[in-house]
């Protein structure tokens, strides 16, 4: 515990990687995918992501549109 508490005093990054960071050109794909109308599963199946994950990616990138 002290060694976390000193890890996030240090300002370090803790946990897993996004997806975002560890896998920026299957993002762009599926964005890419989408914006020609593909099917979020179909997307998924393709790019080699999770549903849920795409679902995510998609949603956040119509966020970022809308402002």
């Amino acid at each position: 515990m002290t060694g976390l508490a000193r890890a996030r005093a240090e300002g370090k990054q803790l946990g897993r990687r996004t997806v975002e960071q560890s896998h920026g050109a299957k993002v762009k794909a599926a964005l890419r995918l989408r914006s020609r109308g593909v099917g979020l599963r179909r997307i998924a199946r393709e790019v080699g992501l999770g549903v849920g994950t795409v679902m995510r990616l998609v949603a956040k990138e119509n966020k970022a549109h809308a402002t």
